[in-house]
């Protein structure tokens, strides 16, 4: 069995949001079944744009209206924690 490098799996998680949804985080779906977030693809052009705001250095302003069904709230509150949870390499002081 090949020997996990945890050093390179963790900083790889800090600046991949997409790779650290789908390995680490779970959501539960409508019939109450637990699975990996994995971006749909609503889910992946809105992780697009945000990665080339971020990569700009703009400001992340995003309003989606009318969005339900979709998984904004699912795809937002996770980014928000990803954000907190690995900070520190994203020029976060906590």
């Amino acid at each position: 069995m090949p020997e996990i490098d945890y050093d390179q799996t963790f900083k790889c998680y800090k600046v991949d949001f997409q790779k650290y949804a789908a390995e680490i985080l779970k959501v539960q779906t409508k019939i109450a079944t637990v699975v990996p977030l994995v971006f749909n693809r609503v889910q992946r052009v809105l992780w697009g744009i945000l990665l080339d705001l971020l990569k700009r250095g703009v400001p992340l302003r995003i309003i989606v209206l009318k969005a339900r069904q979709l998984g904004m709230s699912t795809f937002f509150e996770a980014f928000i924690y990803w954000l907190r949870s690995e900070g520190d390499s994203l020029g976060s002081d906590g």
